[in-house]
């Protein structure tokens, strides 16, 4: 981060970033640059990653990988949409610029794909996550 809160595009560049925090450079691509937007944007991720992960490992050890395989899908959309509400409720308060109410739904689906997708890559490459 620079002096202002901004990210650099030095930071963006180097892979070690890039691989860690998907989302937050995402993020970055919407136009959230704020220090302060971004710590949110952590934040909301982290909470919703780590209720998610805990539904999931509770219905696979209740009810088998199986159900936990369906149930991912329908929560990974509920956390897209909890995370839209909140970003577009919430993040004008940690924001010095207007930015739209699209822009934060459109990032929230973006950053959700990405996730879901690389959920889906690693149950692929190390299926004993699931």
């Amino acid at each position: 981060m620079k002096p202002d809160g901004k990210a650099s595009i030095e930071t963006l560049r180097r892979p070690k970033f890039r691989r860690r925090y998907g989302e937050l450079v995402l993020a970055l691509a919407f136009g959230f640059r704020e220090k302060k937007q971004l710590l949110f944007l952590a934040a909301v991720n982290i909470l919703t990653q780590v209720l998610l992960n805990v539904s999931l490992n509770a219905t696979a050890y209740f009810q088998g990988s199986g159900a936990a395989i369906h149930l991912y899908i329908l929560l990974e959309l509920l956390v897209c949409i909890g995370e839209a509400v909140l970003y577009v409720l919430l993040l004008p308060n940690f924001s010095k610029k207007y930015f739209s109410a699209g822009r934060a739904v459109g990032y929230a689906a973006a950053a959700n794909v990405l996730s879901f997708a690389a959920g889906f890559g690693l149950a692929g490459l190390l299926p004993g996550i699931f």
